[in-house]
C-alpha cells in the first residue's frame, strides 16, 4: 500500500520543506497512485499479487550472481541528530540464498546531498507469508535529513522480496550515559604503552593516570552515578549535562579483561541508564623479525609465504615513510608490512623509472634498516595518474630495478580501477603482464570495489583485494558476501586481503566500533579465508578522519594483531567442513586445534556443538565442558565472536 504512516517527523521534498503530524493517512501515496510505477522510490517494481494492504505492494529480484539489488524512496525525512529513529516494514519472499536488509542514508548538508554514513539491518528468515520487521539507528551529530533504503544479495539470480507498509518513528530509546574516547582501554603488561597523539603521529608513552570519563545528558537532580570495576564500586552525585573523570589506575591491573560498568539511578534508586566498557590488560606479542625476501608466493592455503615460509602480514596503510615510525610501530603494534610510494618525473621512460627507482629504493632501505616489509604502490609510474594506462616500458624498467631488494613483498598495480576513476581494463591487463613477466617472485595485487564491474578487472590481480568500514558503517553480512563474490574469481587456495578502513573523508563520519564489534568484524573476514590485517588508514590530512587521531582505536588495533599473531598455529591448519547446523549468518571455522564463531547480526543466537573435545577454552582462559549429552552449548550474544582451543 503505502509508506510513512504516523510519522511525527518534517520532510523535505523538490527544496521546500513542511512539517507532517501524526496521523494516520500516508503523505506519500507511494504504491497506490500509478500502477506502473512506485511513485517516491528508486528501484522498486509494482505488484498486484497478495499486497498485504490496498492495491499493490513492490519487490525486488535476485539479479545476478552475488550481486546488489537496491531500492530507495526518495524523500528527505528531516531529523534530529543523535536521536533513534526506527523504521518498520512488512516483509515477504521466496528468495533464499542471500541477505535481505534495511536501512537508511543520513545526509548532513541539504543542499549538496553528499551521503554522511550507510546503516543497514539484515532480515532473519523471511518466508513467503507476510511478517513485520524493523530497523533501529541512531542518527549522527550532524545529520539533518535521511532517506529510507532497501537492499537484497543474491548468491544465485531468481528469488523474490516483497515489500508493504513502511513506516518511518522517533524510537523510544533515550541514551543518557555513554563513555568518553578511553586511550587506555587497551594496554601491554610487560612493554611501555606508546600511543600517537591527535596532533601529528609521534608516538609517546601513555600516562598512567590517563582518566576513563563518563558523558551524561538531561540527568535529572539527585541522580546518582555508580560505576563498578575490579571489585570496586565508586558512586558520585550527578545532574544536567556533563561528563566525570575516573582514575582506573590501569597500570597496576594484571593481565585479563576487565568490565567497566556504569549505572544511573534516579532520587528514587530507579535505574535510568546503565552502559560497560571493556578494559584489556594483554601481555605484548614478540617483535617480528624479518628475513631477507627472496621469493613470495599467493598461496597455498590462502596464505602469503616468504621463502616457503607462512607470513601473516598486518599492515597499516598511510604511514609517514620513516625508519623511527616503521619500527615503533612494529614494536608497538605488531606492524610487519607497510606501503611505499613515490611519483616518477621525467620527459622519457627512462627518466621517470630512474627518479621512481631512487625514491623507492630509499624507502625500501628505511623498511629494511626497521624489519619490516613493503608493498610497492605503483601508482606513481602512471604518466597521466587516470585512464591513459603505465608507461610499460618505464614499468620494467623500474620492476627490474627493484625486485631484488630483499624488503619488497608484494607489487601494488592499482587502488578501485573499478571505481568512479576506471582506467581502460587492456591497459591495466598489459601492466600487470609487464610484472609478471619481469619478476615471477613476486605476487601482484589490485585492490577492488565494485561488484558489478570489478569481473572485468579479475585477470589484474593475483589474489582477491577490497576494502569495507568495519560495522556499524557496513553491515558484517554484506562484508562476508563481498569476500564470498571476490573470491569465486580466484583459485581456492589464494590469499584474500580484506581492508578495514579507519578513516573518514571530510563530512564523511569514521564510527570507530567498540571493541567487542571491531573484532567480530575481523574474526568474520578470517572465517572467510583472509589471513592478514590490513587498516587503512594510520595517517591522512586534516579534515580526514584516521587512527593517529583516535587513540582509543590504537588500543583495539593492538589487540587484534595480538589476537591474529596468537591464531598462527589455528589459521595454519586447513579448516574441516563444518557437520554441524548453524544458526542464521553464523559464520565458523574448525580444525583439529580449535573453533573460532561469529554472530554477525544484532539478534542473539545458540550455538549448540556435537564436539568430540572434553573442553573448550576461550580466549581469556574461561573453560567450557560438554553437558551430559556431550553438547556444547554457545550463547553468541549480537555482534559477537570467540575463539576456542580444543583441549
Amino acid at each position: 500500500m503505502s509508506i510513512f504512516n504516523k510519522i511525527a517527523i518534517a520532510a523535505l521534498s523538490a527544496g521546500a520543506a513542511f512539517i507532517l503530524q501524526a496521523i494516520d493517512q500516508p503523505y506519500n501515496p507511494g504504491f497506490e497512485a500509478n500502477p506502473k510505477n512506485a511513485e517516491g522510490w528508486s528501484g522498486f517494481t509494482l505488484s498486484s499479487t497478495q499486497p498485504r494492504s490496498g492495491r499493490f505492494c513492490a519487490y525486488l529480484t535476485g539479479k545476478f550472481g552475488n550481486g546488489w539489488n537496491l531500492a530507495r524512496n526518495r524523500t528527505n525525512l528531516a531529523c534530529e541528530p543523535e536521536t533513534w529513529y526506527r523504521i518498520k516494514v512488512w516483509v515477504r519472499g521466496n528468495h533464499k540464498d542471500g541477505v535481505i536488509y534495511l536501512g537508511a542514508r543520513e545526509i548532513a548538508d541539504v543542499a549538496k546531498g553528499k551521503t554522511l554514513r550507510y546503516f543497514w539491518k539484515e532480515l532473519p528468515e523471511v518466508t513467503s507469508e507476510w511478517k513485520q520487521y524493523q530497523a533501529v539507528f541512531k542518527t549522527h551529530s550532524t545529520a539533518k535529513i535521511f532517506q529510507v533504503y532497501v537492499k537484497l544479495s543474491a548468491a544465485s539470480t531468481g528469488g523474490q522480496v516483497f515489500w508493504d507498509d513502511f513506516t518511518v518513528e522517533i524510537a523510544e530509546k533515550p541514551e543518557t550515559l555513554s563513555f568518553g574516547k578511553y586511550p587506555a582501554s587497551v594496554t601491554w603488561v610487560d612493554r611501555d604503552n606508546l600511543i600517537a597523539d591527535h596532533v601529528n603521529d609521534k608516538l609517546t608513552k601513555l600516562d598512567p593516570a590517563e582518566p576513563l570519563r563518563v558523558c551524561f545528558r538531561n540527568v535529572p537532580a539527585g541522580s546518582e552515578l555508580v560505576l563498578t570495576f575490579n571489585g570496586r564500586k565508586i558512586r558520585r552525585k550527578l545532574a544536567g549535562s556533563k561528563e566525570e573523570a575516573f582514575d582506573l589506575q590501569w597500570s597496576k591491573l594484571p593481565e585479563g579483561r576487565y568490565i567497566v560498568s556504569a549505572e544511573l539511578f534516579d532520587k528514587s534508586g530507579k535505574c535510568i541508564d546503565r552502559a560497560e566498557h571493556t578494559v584489556l590488560r594483554m601481555k605484548a606479542p614478540e617483535v617480528f623479525k624479518a628475513e631477507p625476501v627472496k621469493k613470495v608466493t599467493a598461496g597455498p592455503g590462502r596464505m602469503f609465504h616468504v621463502n616457503g615460509k607462512p607470513f601473516f602480514p598486518v599492515c597499516f596503510c598511510h604511514i609517514p615513510q620513516e625508519e623511527r615510525i616503521y619500527r615503533e610501530l612494529k614494536e608497538n603494534f605488531g606492524l610487519n608490512t607497510t606501503f611505499v610510494w613515490g611519483s616518477a618525473s621525467g620527459s622519457t621512460s627512462e627518466e621517470r623509472a630512474s627518479s621512481y627507482i631512487r625514491q623507492i629504493t630509499r624507502l625500501l632501505d628505511n623498511c629494511k634498516r626497521s624489519g619490516v616489509y613493503a608493498i610497492v604502490v605503483l601508482e606513481g609510474l602512471e604518466p597521466h595518474r587516470g585512464r591513459k594506462g603505465f608507461d610499460l616500458k618505464a614499468m620494467r624498467m623500474a620492476i627490474d630495478g627493484l625486485k631484488n631488494h630483499p624488503s619488497v613483498l608484494i607489487w601494488r598495480l592499482k587502488d578501485e580501477p573499478d571505481g568512479s576513476g576506471r582506467l581502460d581494463k587492456d591497459a591495466l591487463l598489459k601492466a600487470y603482464q609487464t610484472i609478471r613477466e619481469a619478476d615471477p617472485d613476486h605476487p601482484v595485487v589490485t585492490n577492488f570495489c565494485n561488484e558489478q564491474v570489478f569481473p572485468q578487472y579479475a585477470a589484474t590481480s593475483d589474489f582477491g583485494s577490497f576494502d569495507h568500514y568495519p560495522y556499524p558503517a557496513t553491515s558484517m553480512l554484506a562484508m562476508r558476501e563481498f569476500s564470498r563474490f571476490l573470491k569465486s574469481f580466484y583459485a581456492a587456495d589464494k590469499p584474500l586481503i580484506n581492508y578495514m578502513q579507519f578513516w573518514g573523508e571530510g563530512e564523511k563520519i569514521m564510527t570507530m566500533p567498540p571493541w567487542q564489534w571491531l573484532k567480530a568484524n575481523f574474526y568474520l573476514a578470517l572465517t572467510e579465508g583472509t589471513k592478514s590485517l590490513f587498516v587503512y588508514a594510520w595517517n591522512d590530512p586534516k579534515p580526514n578522519e584516521c587512527l593517529c587521531r583516535d587513540m582509543e582505536s590504537q588500543g583495539y588495533l593492538k589487540a587484534l594483531a595480538t589476537k591474529f599473531m596468537d591464531m598462527r598455529e589455528f589459521l595454519t591448519v586447513p579448516a574441516e567442513k563444518i557437520s554441524f547446523r548453524l544458526p542464521d549468518f553464523v559464520g565458523a571455522r574448525i580444525n583439529r586445534l580449535g573453533l573460532l564463531l561469529v554472530n554477525p547480526s544484532d539478534t542473539p543466537r545458540s550455538v549448540s556443538l556435537p564436539l568430540k573435545q572434553e573442553k573448550l577454552i576461550d580466549e581469556y582462559g574461561n573453560t567450557l565442558a560438554p553437558d551430559k549429552n556431550g553438547m556444547f552449548t554457545l550463547e553468541l550474544i549480537p555482534y559477537h565472536a570467540m575463539f576456542y582451543r580444543f583441549k
